[in-house]
C-alpha cells in the first residue's frame, strides 16, 4: 500500500466526491456510460459498496477490484487502474488518449492538485527515485532552475493541503455511528445478546477500519470514541458469556480507544466494566482496584462516577467490610445530587447510571452484607432491594434492564430467605425463573445461584425450600451461554 496518498484518492478529494453517496453515483453514471459506448448492457448495473469504496479510498486495495470495476474507474478518472491505486506522485497523463482528453486532463492536474511532480530523470545526473529526498537534490534545483524549484514546492504544498484536509469519514457519517452506538447501549440492556451481538460486533469492525484510513483529529477522537464503546460493549458481552479472559481483553482494547480519545469519562467507564467483571470472577479485591483507580480520574462530572462508587460498595461488601461499603453507598448518593450530564450519559442506555440501577447495586452490596442474625443489615437489605425493584417496575423505557432488575429480585430473595420468609423469597424471584433461555446471561445465573446457596445456609428445611431448590438447579443448567 502506499505511504502517500493515492492518485484515486486525490482525484475524488479534487472533485469532492468523498461522500459515498455521490462517489456511488458517479460510479453508476459511468457505468451506464461505458455500457452505451461498450454495448455491453450488464455493465450499467455494476455498483460499488460503501464498504469497497472506503478501502479504495484509504489506499488499502490487496487485490486489483473486478475487471468491470476496474473499466469503469478507468472510465470515470481516464486513468489505468494501477496508476489510481498507486500513490499520487506517480500520476502520468496517459499517452494513449487523444490529444483533446490529455489536455483537459494536463490542465486539470496543473491547477488543481501537485500530483504530477516534475522528477529528473537519469539523463539530468540525478537518481530520480531519490531525488526529491535529498538535500543535494535541493540544491541543484534551486541552483539550476529556481522557479521551477519555487513551482515544485508550491505543488508539494497544495498536495500536503489535499490530503491534509481529505477524510475517509464526514460528519453525517459520525452521526450516524453515534447514533448505532446509543442504539445498543440502550438494547443490551432490554434484549438477548444473542439479537445485538452482531451489530455490535460489526460496528467496532466498522469503526476500526475507518481508523486505519485518514481522518481530521477531532474526527480521529470521535471514532475512538465510539470504537472505545463497542469494545466495551463487546467486553461486558464476553463477561454475560462467561468468559472474563475474553472480556478483559476486550476491555482493555476499550481502555485503549478512551486514552486515544482523550476522554475522563469513557475511560473511568471502561475501569468500571473492568470491575463489574473481576467482581462476578470472584475477585473482589481486584474489582475494588479498578472501581477505585477509576475514581481518581480528575473531570468526571457524570454519573459514571456514580457507578464507580456503587461498584467500589459492592467489591466491599465481598471483603466483608460493612463499613467501608456502607461510606461508599453514601459517596454515591452525595454523587447523584450533584452529577452533571457529560457525553458519555448521552449515549443512554449501559453508559448511562440510573436511578435503579444505583438502587440494585445498594441492594447488592446490603445482600452480601447480611448474615442470619444481623437483623438490622438485613432489614436494610429488604427495604433497598424492595426499592430497586419497584423502581425498575416503574422506570422510564430507555432505563429498563432485564439483568439488573433480575439482580434486584434475586437480592430481595436472597434477604427473604435470611429473614426466614421462604415463601416471599419464591414470590420475589418467580419473575427470573421466568426468564427465556437467552437472557439468562452470567450475572443473573449467578445472582439466582447464591439464593439457592443462602437456602442451604440458613437452614432451610421445608417443602418450598427444596421446591425453589430444585427449580433454580434446573434454571441454571442451561445458561444463555450454551447458545454460542
Amino acid at each position: 500500500m502506499p505511504t502517500e496518498p493515492t492518485l484515486l484518492r486525490v482525484l475524488v478529494t479534487r472533485r469532492h466526491w468523498q461522500r459515498f453517496e455521490t462517489f456511488s453515483a458517479q460510479f453508476s453514471r459511468a457505468a451506464r456510460a461505458l455500457a452505451e459506448q461498450e454495448d455491453e448492457p450488464g455493465i450499467s448495473r455494476v455498483t460499488v459498496s460503501s464498504r469497497q469504496f472506503e478501502r479504495w479510498y484509504a489506499g488499502k486495495v490487496k487485490t486489483v477490484p473486478h475487471p468491470d470495476a476496474c473499466r469503469i474507474l478507468e472510465e470515470m478518472f481516464g486513468y489505468p487502474v494501477d496508476q489510481l491505486l498507486g500513490s499520487a506522485f506517480q500520476e502520468r497523463v496517459p499517452e494513449t488518449l487523444e490529444p483533446a482528453r490529455r489536455e483537459i486532463l494536463l490542465v486539470r492536474s496543473d491547477a488543481v492538485a501537485p500530483t504530477a511532480i516534475w522528477r529528473p530523470d537519469r539523463s539530468d545526473g540525478v537518481n530520480g527515485d531519490d531525488f526529491s529526498h535529498t538535500a543535494a537534490s535541493t540544491d541543484y534545483l534551486a541552483n539550476s532552475d529556481p522557479e521551477r524549484m519555487i513551482a515544485m514546492a508550491a505543488r508539494r504544498a497544495l498536495q500536503f493541503g489535499a490530503a491534509a484536509d481529505a477524510s475517509n469519514v464526514g460528519s453525517d457519517s459520525l452521526e450516524l455511528l453515534r447514533g448505532e452506538t446509543g442504539r445498543l447501549a440502550v438494547a443490551y440492556l432490554q434484549q438477548p445478546l444473542s439479537e445485538i451481538l452482531g451489530d455490535i460486533a460489526a460496528l467496532q469492525d466498522h469503526t476500526f477500519s475507518l481508523l486505519e484510513g485518514r481522518q481530521r483529529p477531532r474526527e480521529t477522537r470521535d471514532l475512538y470514541v465510539v470504537g472505545g464503546l463497542a469494545s466495551g460493549m463487546l467486553a461486558k458481552a464476553a463477561h454475560d458469556l462467561r468468559d472474563p479472559q475474553l472480556a478483559m481483553t476486550h476491555a482493555r482494547t476499550a481502555l485503549l480507544c478512551a486514552r486515544n480519545a482523550e476522554q475522563a469519562a469513557l475511560t473511568a467507564w471502561v475501569h468500571g466494566l473492568q470491575s463489574l467483571i473481576t467482581y462476578w470472577a470472584d475477585r473482589p479485591r481486584e474489582a475494588l482496584q479498578y472501581a477505585q483507580s477509576g475514581q481518581e480520574i480528575p473531570g468526571i462530572t457524570g454519573t459514571v462516577g456514580i457507578w464507580l462508587a456503587s461498584l467500589e460498595a459492592r467489591a466491599w461488601s465481598a471483603l466483608g467490610n460493612g463499613a467501608a461499603s456502607r461510606d461508599a453507598i453514601e459517596r454515591a448518593s452525595n454523587l447523584r445530587e450533584h452529577a452533571i450530564a457529560d457525553d458519555l450519559d448521552s449515549v443512554g442506555g449501559m453508559c448511562y447510571f440510573s436511578h435503579p440501577r444505583q438502587l440494585y447495586y445498594a441492594a447488592d452490596a446490603s445482600a452480601s452484607l447480611a448474615g442470619p442474625h444481623d437483623k438490622e443489615i438485613i432489614r436494610s437489605a429488604i427495604s433497598r432491594a424492595t426499592m430497586a425493584v419497584t423502581a425498575y417496575e416503574d422506570a422510564l423505557p430507555d432505563e429498563k434492564s432485564f439483568s439488573d432488575e433480575a439482580g434486584s429480585r434475586a437480592d430481595l430473595a436472597l434477604a427473604l430467605i435470611r429473614a426466614g420468609e421462604i415463601e416471599g423469597a419464591s414470590e420475589a424471584i418467580r419473575p427470573v425463573l421466568n426468564l427465556p433461555l437467552p437472557l439468562r446471561i452470567h450475572g443473573v445465573v449467578t445472582s439466582v445461584t447464591n439464593v439457592h446457596h443462602a437456602i442451604t445456609a440458613n437452614a432451610i428445611d421445608s417443602p418450598d425450600g427444596s421446591d425453589l431448590q430444585e427449580e433454580i438447579e434446573e434454571y441454571c443448567r442451561t445458561p444463555a451461554a450454551l447458545l454460542r
